[in-house]
C-alpha cells in the first residue's frame, strides 16, 4: 500500500475541483486503520476543515447500511427467508409477479422508473405509483440498479419489524456497533458537508437528504434508498465489523452461510454481479481488484468497497455534488483509490 501516493491522489481531487473537501479510510480485518482527511466544507476556505468527524450525506450507501444489512438481520433471525415474497408482509404491494426479498437485496427487478420525475407527487402517490408499477421483464432475470428496489424494501422491513426505519436501523446497528454520529437526522448542522445548491428547493442543502425522491417522502416514510448521514469513523467501524463478522464483544453476526451469499456473487449469469445487499465485481468505481470485491457507491460523492482477498475495506465520503452536482466526475477518482491501495492483480 503507498499512503502517501494515495494522500496525493485525494487531495488533487481538490485541487481539480471535484469536490471541496473529502474523508477517507482504510480498515484491515486485524483491526488497524488509517484515516485521512482533505480540504473544506465549501470551497470557501474560511468554511470548517474536513477531518474524520465530518458528517456527510451518504446517499445511496444507505441501500446497503441500513435498509439491506436489516434485511439479513432478519434472516440470520429467521424472520424472513432470502425467498420470502414481499406480498405477504406488504399487502399493498400487489404486482401479479412473485417478487422475493432476495429480487430487492440483488435489485433483479427492472423497476424502470424516475424516481427524481416524482418529486413533486405527494408521499402517498409515489407510493401508489410504486405498488402499481408494471413490470416488463420476470424478476431475477435482469439487473437494474435503482431507488425504487430500495424503497420497497425499507417499507417491507417497517412492516416486518413494525418500526420506523430510522429507529430500526439506530436500535439493531448503529447503536451496538457504536456508530455514535450516524444518523437520519443531523443535529448539529455546522459539522455536515453541504450537498448542493438546488434551485428546486430554493437553497443550500445541507443536514437534508439530497436525493429527490427520498425528500418528497420523508413526511410519510424514511425512504430505503438514500439519506444515511455518517462519517469516516463510523464507517470504518461498521467495515472492520463487517471484515470480521462480528459485533463490538466478538459474537459472531451472521452465519456461515449467509455470510457467503454477501460477498459472493449471487445472480451469475446476469450484465452485473451482486451479492445479498451489495453490488459486486463493478470495475467502474472497484478497479482491478473488483473481481474479489463488493461495495456501493453513492450520487453526492461516496463510495465503500471491500476487498476480500486483502481482507480490508476501505470508504470514501466527499461533496462533489456541491455547489452543483457533476455526474461522473468521480469515475476515475474511485479506480484509483483502489488500485493505489490494492495494486494491480
Amino acid at each position: 500500500m503507498n499512503w502517501l501516493a494515495l494522500e496525493t491522489l485525494i487531495q488533487n481531487g481538490v485541487k481539480h475541483k471535484l469536490y471541496p473537501g473529502a474523508s477517507f479510510a482504510w480498515v484491515k480485518k486485524t483491526g488497524e486503520m488509517k484515516f485521512h482527511s482533505v480540504g473544506n466544507l465549501r470551497y470557501d476556505l474560511s468554511s470548517s476543515i474536513v477531518t474524520s468527524q465530518t458528517l456527510y450525506d451518504c446517499a445511496s450507501l444507505t441501500k446497503t447500511c441500513p435498509t439491506a444489512y436489516l434485511a439479513l438481520i432478519a434472516i440470520q433471525k429467521n424472520m424472513i427467508t432470502s425467498e420470502s415474497l414481499v406480498r405477504d408482509i406488504l399487502p399493498d404491494f400487489q404486482p401479479k409477479e412473485e417478487i422475493s426479498v432476495f429480487h430487492l437485496l440483488t435489485h433483479t427487478l427492472d423497476f424502470k422508473i424516475s424516481m427524481s420525475g416524482l418529486k413533486n407527487e405527494t408521499p402517498e402517490n409515489i407510493w401508489k405509483k410504486l405498488c402499481e408499477f408494471k413490470f416488463r421483464n420476470k424478476p431475477g432475470t435482469s439487473y437494474l440498479y435503482c431507488n425504487a428496489t430500495s424503497i420497497v424494501l425499507g417499507r417491507y422491513l417497517e412492516k416486518l419489524y413494525q418500526s420506523d426505519l430510522a429507529l430500526l436501523a439506530q436500535n439493531l446497528i448503529f447503536k451496538p456497533l457504536n456508530m455514535k454520529n450516524t444518523t437520519f437526522k443531523p443535529k448539529k448542522i455546522d459539522q455536515v458537508a453541504p450537498s448542493e445548491k438546488c434551485s428546486w428547493r430554493k437553497k443550500d442543502v445541507c443536514g437534508e437528504v439530497h436525493d429527490e425522491s427520498a425528500f418528497a417522502l420523508r413526511h410519510s416514510f424514511v425512504a430505503g434508498s438514500a439519506g444515511l448521514f455518517s462519517n469516516t469513523q463510523d464507517w470504518a467501524i461498521f467495515l472492520r465489523s463487517y471484515l470480521t463478522n462480528q459485533d463490538l464483544q466478538k459474537n459472531q453476526i451472521f452465519s456461515a452461510k449467509l455470510f457467503e451469499k454477501t460477498k459472493t456473487n449471487q445472480i451469475v449469469g446476469l450484465e452485473q454481479g451482486a451479492s445479498l445487499g451489495w453490488e459486486q465485481n463493478n470495475q467502474a468505481f472497484m478497479g482491478n481488484c473488483a473481481v474479489n470485491s463488493i461495495g456501493k457507491t453513492g450520487f453526492t460523492g461516496c463510495h465503500l468497497q471491500i476487498n476480500w482477498k486483502k481482507e480490508e475495506g476501505l470508504v470514501f465520503l466527499s461533496n462533489s455534488t456541491w455547489p452543483n452536482r457533476n455526474p461522473g466526475c468521480l469515475s476515475n477518482i474511485r479506480k484509483e483509490i483502489a488500485n493505489t491501495l490494492w495494486g494491480f492483480y
